[in-house]
């Protein structure tokens, strides 16, 4: 009958679990994969163990909500593998909340055990009780009902005060006036039988309690020893006398060889043990110590590893910028350089035709090849040029041939229209014209020359060349100073520490970098630095990287220059930090240099019209 009797409580129990989950519309949990529910039904499991002893009743609703979970997860997955022990856990954290509770859960207790010990009687005559004994008694009944109450709510500690102060009141009635209460008294029956009543069903509550922290305690024992076992695991990674130290950022770069490669292999070590710590299971939790070390891990792997990502990129693309780069970067000194500026040279037209072929050539092949890990910034910036490269240079060769087949006229138009291009600068005072740079001109004047010894000095054409390159000449100087006329400095917007600093900086490297005695005024336009964190070779050799974190601004100003013309310059500054966390000494160079007028110094530039 017992058996009985318990498969009926657990029937009752799940079928009240069920209407309870409709009527108050718990809210249902989206379809997942079997591993993703059963994670999710082991922390709702592992929250009801945890509240069993101090918050019974939302125990109650997460172990609902967790039979949810199962029956979702049998209809999913009826053969997964770890359903049967999730749940027989579900089914032992219902014996121990069941026991807590004095009822199935669900639903609500027996009527024996649940239905609170009637309050004594309070007779329709006179009682012949002491009236003593009847205020006493009054006390005992208040103090008992308290007493409920503290374990209905779950209040233990304030039920056992409220049971001693019961059974003290029952002590002094019997103590002072047992002799003056009739034998048989019906009433002071009831309160004799009604304080048992609730005291067995606080030793009830009390013993489910002791249970629950005794599982509880358990539990905690469970965690801890799994969680010193990970810990004791970790531990290397972190331990400066270890083999296995994680060395980041200054400390990894100034490691001998010998400790890199050492500290590498611990980083592979790392990664495998992170990968199976993360597929392990823990029951009872993790304690505050775990966590906070496996953060610690985590962060240090996820730098590595990123470090080590990038590094395997440059791998892979190193083979695809050391081809290009002799064709595009300025300072590879290579004789396979792509140069896309104007020649009068037959012998460079033909060796630059050829060099344009070969990149075509290898261009193609460029296209086809994959980079499943993805290009660096090195690459792409190579890459970029290429491109600029291969679409301008059939023009510029094409104008070298027009000027050495002696079509020069038409060289010296183009360069003429473009200073005659308007840019809306004639009516917008904040725009401004073109101008042409020195390898531009250059090569109109050598072909002037060598024309020159072609013809006799009264040649028509040749007057007509050096008309239109003086023209040139002309409307590039009146474009220069429009352009200088209208070249403003950019307002002081920086509003972080040491702006005085910067600018001490700024007026060292004016007069250490150009010919100017010192600034005439100097403004910070960035708001804030901006900040580089890049891991990088430390030399030609690729043998050493570092990590290194550099913050950076560009600053503007105008000085007067040996001409006596004012130019804008723009300073960038930077600083490294260094390994303690601090920033090192501030260093800098100009960037670029643009004739103004120097009554624009101290002036705001105008607005669009």
């Amino acid at each position: 009958m017992r058996s009985d009797r318990v498969s009926n409580r657990f029937i009752r129990g799940l079928m009240c679990a069920l209407a309870f989950a409709l009527l108050a519309g718990v809210t249902a949990v989206e379809a997942a994969e079997p591993d993703a529910l059963a994670k999710k039904i082991e922390q709702t499991l592992s929250g009801v163990q945890r509240r069993i002893p101090t918050e019974p009743s939302r125990a109650e609703k997460e172990l609902l909500e967790a039979r949810d979970l199962l029956g979702q997860l049998k209809e999913a997955a009826p053969d997964y593998a770890r359903l049967a022990t999730l749940v027989k856990r579900a089914d032992d954290l219902t014996t121990k909340l069941e026991k807590r509770l004095g009822r199935p859960v669900g639903g609500s207790a027996e009527k024996k055990e649940e239905t609170p010990p009637a309050a004594a009687p309070k007779p329709d005559t006179p009682s012949d009780l002491p009236s003593a004994v009847v205020t006493q008694l009054k006390r005992l009944d208040d103090t008992l009902n308290a007493l409920v109450t503290a374990l209905e709510k779950d209040q233990l500690q304030t039920a056992t005060t409220r049971l001693g102060q019961a059974k003290k009141l029952m002590d002094e009635i019997q103590r002072r006036y047992s002799s003056r209460i009739p034998a048989g008294n019906a009433d002071f029956k009831a309160a004799t039988d009604r304080l048992a009543a609730v005291e067995a069903r606080y030793t009830q509550a009390k013993s489910a309690a002791d249970a629950a922290a005794a599982a509880e305690a358990e539990a905690s024992q469970h965690r801890e020893t799994q969680s010193k076992e990970w810990l004791a695991q970790f531990a290397p990674f972190f331990d400066i006398k270890s083999d296995q130290i994680l060395l980041v950022g200054a400390s990894f770069n100034n490691a001998s060889e010998a400790d890199q490669q050492k500290c590498r292999q611990a980083y592979a070590k790392a990664n495998e043990l992170m990968a199976l710590y993360q597929k392990t299971e823990f029951p009872h939790g993790k304690t505050q110590e775990l966590m906070f070390e496996e953060q610690r891990l985590a962060g240090r792997l996820r730098i590595y590893n990123e470090g080590a990502a990038r590094a395997q990129q440059e791998e892979a693309c190193r083979p695809w910028v050391e081809t290009l780069r002799p064709y595009v970067a300025v300072g590879a000194g290579s004789p396979k350089y792509l140069i896309d500026g104007v020649t009068l040279s037959e012998s460079d037209i033909q060796e630059r035709t050829a060099l344009l072929a070969e990149a075509q050539a290898l261009w193609t092949e460029y296209e086809k090849a994959e980079f499943p890990l993805g290009k660096t910034a090195e690459l792409l910036s190579l890459e970029e040029t290429m491109k600029q490269r291969l679409r301008d240079m059939p023009e510029v060769l094409q104008r070298s041939r027009a000027l050495l087949s002696a079509d020069m006229e038409k060289e010296f138009d183009r360069i003429l229209a473009w200073l005659n291009q308007d840019t809306g600068w004639q009516s917008d005072p904040t725009k401004k014209p073109n101008l042409v740079m020195e390898r531009d001109v250059t090569p109109l004047q050598q072909a002037i020359d060598r024309y020159a010894g072609t013809v006799g000095p009264d040649d028509a054409k040749l007057a007509t060349l050096k008309q239109k390159l003086g023209r040139i000449k002309e409307l590039d100087g009146k474009n220069r100073a429009v352009r200088a006329e209208r070249t403003y400095m950019s307002p002081d917007r920086f509003s972080g520490d040491g702006a005085d600093e910067l600018r001490r900086k700024v007026e060292e490297v004016i007069k250490e970098k150009s010919t100017a005695t010192g600034a005439l005024r100097i403004t910070l336009p960035a708001e804030d630095w901006r900040e580089e964190n890049v891991l990088e070779w430390t030399d030609t050799t690729r043998t050493e990287l570092r990590h290194r974190i550099t913050r950076y601004m560009t600053a503007q100003a105008a000085a007067k220059g040996a001409d006596g013309k004012v130019y804008l310059h723009g300073v960038h500054l930077a600083s490294d930090r260094r390994s303690d966390g601090s920033w090192g000494p501030l260093y800098g160079h100009i960037t670029w240099s643009d004739w103004m007028a120097e009554a624009n110094v101290n002036e705001e530039p105008p607005a669009a019209p």
